[in-house]
């Protein structure tokens, strides 16, 4: 049996489009699957099947390889995030902000009535009396 060199430009033409597509539908994003067919030609050209005529077959399973290897890294990407930076307890920036803004108009507000009003909201809401303490 004599081994051909890899003919990389044919076989682009020939096993590109079907390999690329088989990716996306792996993969669910045309950047990965880019980057997973990328990396299956690289396999070939460092490291050529031994025989042509299965080669469609070669670059199929390469592909489903890279592309488990990309899931696997992405699932432990996630997990590793979760593990290190737990939403719980870490508020939104905008609700904290929208808060602030609504307490500073609030504080306008009640500063804006008249004296015996603003005195009353005072005592009660901030100072904790109840209304019959108040009156």
């Amino acid at each position: 049996m004599t081994s051909h060199p890899f003919n990389l430009e044919q076989n682009l033409k020939r096993h590109g489009g079907a390999l690329r597509q088989l990716a996306i539908e792996l993969l669910r994003d045309r950047a990965t699957a880019d980057d997973a067919v990328q990396e299956v030609w690289l396999r070939a050209v460092r490291s050529p099947p031994r025989h042509q005529k299965a080669i469609g077959g070669w670059l199929t399973t390469t592909l489903r390889n890279v592309a488990s290897k990309l899931r696997r890294g992405d699932q432990r990407r996630a997990r590793r995030e979760r593990l290190v930076a737990p939403t719980e307890g870490i508020e939104d920036h905008t609700v904290a902000l929208a808060r602030e803004e609504l307490l500073c108009r609030l504080i306008a507000a009640v500063s804006a009535l008249a004296a015996p009003l603003r005195e009353a909201i005072w005592q009660r809401y901030l100072e904790g009396k109840s209304p019959r303490e108040i009156a």
